[in-house]
């Protein structure tokens, strides 16, 4: 992603694809990411700055006990963001205006 005014109501499908895959992730750091992640459940790079994307790649093949505690933590943060999950919360939301 970019530091840019489209990445900043991006909706991040492929990061919930990643945790349900139970992978680690270096994310750019941005308001829309950081809504879904901790400060501690990935790595931050610079957004739209591929130097710091590959050093947090990096980060994580230099500590792989690391990076599998990202995913396992992920994995199971990634039930939350589920369709089904995401489609209570819409129902919940429209019975409350009828």
């Amino acid at each position: 992603n970019r530091a840019d005014a489209e990445s900043a109501f991006t909706s991040p499908i492929k990061l919930f694809e990643y945790m349900a895959a139970g992978c680690a992730v270096v994310a750019s750091d941005l308001p829309a990411l950081r809504e879904i992640l901790a400060p501690d459940d990935a790595v931050w790079a610079r957004a739209g700055d591929p130097q710091a994307l590959a050093e947090g790649i990096r980060a994580l093949i230099a500590d792989p006990a690391h990076a599998q505690s990202l995913g396992e933590r992920l994995y199971a943060k990634s039930a939350q963001y589920s369709w089904d999950v995401r489609g209570a919360k819409i129902a919940e939301l429209l019975r409350e205006f009828l």
